[in-house]
């Protein structure tokens, strides 16, 4: 099956899809139990005045190589009316319409009204057409009918020639959604290979189809058909996903509805609301913002664009609570432009004209960073987020208000820490920075197309997902580099540059290539370029269990000058290998 030549610009071989928009869930419920149920009758053939109204859609896409950004959708609605029916031939009337269009600026229509005849013995065509423009220039006898099958003495195994392949009736009690109601249904499925060369490329194609056939009139419910092309376009490497899908829209014979599966989902819609509403006043709090009174007062808010905010206040550290960072405050806008290309969540608090807070949440790691000294506002704005891990510059105290209502009850805290503490790490600076050689055969700047290669590494060292934090730095101006060894790439790191200010981050070498000095070498690379773009100073953070990483640093000219503490909610913390970014 599907070996014919196939058009970009005209219908395949059943009319066409137009998805319409649902209404309300609640009243699609409704109406769904109202509906007539199919009364249990005997198979038979087609018979004068039996007609189907359907939609039927194509779309290609997800493609990549040459087909990377490509997609065409094809539209039609059609109808099939049986006009009159004999021993030998059934004879129909077949009209459609049909649209295309691509996201390249092609647009075409049209639409077809014949009459064709088939013969019912054998469901194959007998005039010259079939109901299909496509086939015209195929011998219509070589297709039988898509849209109607023989079901009496049907079983579960048999075969059904449908078109030009051969389909095998998987049940004949199954469940299709279509037209926004579980119908019960004859389901037909079939699976292969075939080749095409037409106007998409020269391709492999693996497909599987799938139809729905009413259990009585035998007459089409649904189909469901995939394929995936695999091959070239003018030469070059190509792919791309092709579906179609087809929902009879009206009939002269009423389609079964799955009582019990649209039971289940109208609870299941009933639970889903409950939720949304749940969630929507949660939403509504956090599209507000929070204002935390005081002198000055403070307001947060989930930040959805890093333009105009606000610079960081630059008080007097010793004393003033409003302080947001000691080490990184001209990098804290950086921080947020880079969580959001990642799509992570940042939220910011700002006072007096200025940023007085930042925290941001990595939805890959689940870890999040805090940049506030008091604990009042470190507090709105995690919760806010949602985080339970995160790092931050400052150990919280307990509020006074939580130790006198503690001592009032007669209990000791434990801690005078408002926070749980999981991990600890050094901030290192180095505060003149001059030209590092280094092994340019082993170490090179990444490219976009390292990507991959690195979030696997990354992958296989943090078990977490960082494909689309890795591009994120890249596109936020990173100086990235990467370690390759016959081929293989074996290490990457990142350093940025804001102002005069240089930050090494996110430096990972695989465990099977530790020891080779690699480490040193993505080192001096990033501090070389950093030197050459006019940093005078640089930042790093590392785990105090690190040593090794201490070390290097250390042998590079870095010094301790603060510490990040990974905080975290939690009662009993798991151990976790957390990757300071």
């Amino acid at each position: 099956m599907r070996n014919t030549v196939l058009r970009p610009s005209s219908r395949r071989w059943h009319a066409s899809v137009r998805r319409t928009r649902p209404p309300a869930l609640l009243l699609v419920a409704l109406l769904a139990l109202l509906l007539p149920l199919a009364a249990p009758a005997d198979a038979r053939d087609p018979e004068a005045g039996d007609f189907i109204a359907y939609s039927w859609a194509r779309h290609v896409g997800s493609g990549s190589g040459e087909y990377a950004g490509y997609s065409d959708n094809t539209y039609s609605s059609a109808r099939l009316e049986i006009q009159s029916v004999n021993a030998t031939r059934v004879h129909l009337r077949s009209a459609y319409n049909w649209s295309f269009a691509s996201n390249e600026g092609d647009r075409q229509s049209g639409s077809v009204d014949r009459a064709v005849e088939f013969d019912p013995a054998t469901r194959r065509w007998t005039g010259r057409f079939t109901d299909d423009d496509d086939h015209d220039a195929q011998n219509a006898a070589d297709f039988t009918v898509w849209f109607w099958i023989p079901v009496e003495g049907l079983a579960a195994g048999d075969s059904v020639d449908v078109l030009d392949d051969t389909f095998t009736v998987v049940s004949m009690q199954s469940t299709v959604w279509s037209g926004w109601l579980p119908r019960r249904a004859v389901e037909l499925r079939a699976s292969g290979t075939f080749s095409r060369n037409d106007e998409y490329g020269v391709f492999q194609v693996t497909y599987e189809d799938v139809y729905f056939y009413d259990a009585v009139t035998g007459y089409v419910i649904a189909e469901r058909y995939t394929e995936r092309d695999r091959g070239t376009w003018q030469g070059r490497r190509a792919e791309f996903t092709w579906t179609e899908t087809v929902d009879v829209t009206a009939s002269s014979y009423p389609i079964e509805t799955d009582v019990v599966s649209l039971a289940l989902v109208v609870a299941a819609v009933a639970f889903v609301i409950v939720l949304l509403g749940l969630a929507a006043n949660a939403l509504r709090w956090r599209s507000r913002g929070v204002d935390i009174p005081g002198s000055p007062p403070v307001r947060i808010r989930p930040l959805r664009r890093a333009e105009n905010l606000p610079a960081p206040y630059s008080g007097t550290l010793a004393g003033d609570p409003l302080v947001p960072s000691v080490h990184f405050s001209p990098l804290l806008h950086d921080f947020a432009r880079r969580a959001l290309l990642a799509r992570d969540r940042v939220v910011v608090a700002t006072g007096t004209g200025a940023l007085v807070g930042l925290a941001t949440l990595s939805r890959d790691a689940k870890v999040g960073q805090v940049f506030a000294q008091d604990t009042t506002l470190a507090e709105a704005m995690r919760g806010l987020l949602g985080a339970q891990d995160f790092f931050s510059e400052f150990r919280h105290s307990v509020p006074e208000k939580v130790q006198r209502q503690t001592a009032a009850m007669g209990l000791s805290l434990a801690s005078g820490d408002a926070y749980n503490l999981m991990d600890e790490y050094h901030v290192l600076r180095l505060d003149a920075i001059s030209a590092a050689p280094y092994d340019t055969t082993l170490v090179r700047r990444m490219k976009v197309e390292d990507l991959p290669a690195a979030a696997e590494l990354a992958h296989a060292v943090y078990r977490v997902d960082s494909r689309t934090w890795l591009g994120a730095q890249l596109e936020a101006g990173d100086l990235g580099f990467v370690a390759r060894v016959d081929g293989l790439l074996v290490g990457f790191a990142f350093a940025s540059l804001v102002g005069d200010l240089g930050r090494l981050h996110t430096v990972t070498v695989s465990p099977t290539h530790r020891g080779r000095g690699i480490g040193r070498e993505l080192v001096r690379a990033r501090l070389n370029a950093l030197h050459l773009l006019g940093a005078r100073r640089a930042l790093v953070e590392i785990g105090a269990w690190n040593l090794a990483s201490l070390h290097l640093a250390v042998s590079h000219g870095f010094s301790k000058v603060g510490t990040l503490w990974v905080e975290t909610t939690r009662s009993r913390p798991a151990v976790l290998g957390l990757q300071r970014r």
